[in-house]
């Protein structure tokens, strides 16, 4: 595998930080529901994807669920990734968002970090 560059590791951490602010709620997607219940992104969004089925009555959060994903992060106007990104950068440093014992991601157990426990 290739060597990243200092700007390509910087877009990855910055697409993987955005991700993980979405994938635990620290932000949610922009957009809107419909009076129907649908959930529609904005602009703010980027461009929709083609792959995604558009939400229906039987099927009201399909964008939202999509725009909660890595690849949709990826696609993510650099305004926006970067305001997501930095939402994630504060947990970690607050403690809100952690790694577990394998590595991975979590929010568990953060109070009792923040509290000394």
């Amino acid at each position: 595998m290739p060597k990243l560059t200092k700007a390509q590791r910087r877009l990855r951490d910055e697409i993987d930080l955005a991700y993980l602010a979405r994938k635990f709620r620290l932000v949610n997607p922009r957009g809107k529901f419909d009076a129907a219940g649908r959930w529609w992104d904005d602009e703010r969004e980027g461009p929709n994807h083609p792959t995604v089925r558009e939400p229906s009555r039987k099927w009201p959060y399909s964008y939202l669920i999509a725009c909660r994903t890595r690849k949709w992060c990826a696609q993510l106007p650099v305004k926006t990734r970067k305001e997501d990104a930095e939402v994630a950068r504060r947990a970690i440093e607050c403690h809100v968002l952690l790694r577990d014992e394998q590595g991975r991601w979590t929010t568990e157990n953060a109070l009792e970090v923040e509290n000394g426990g």
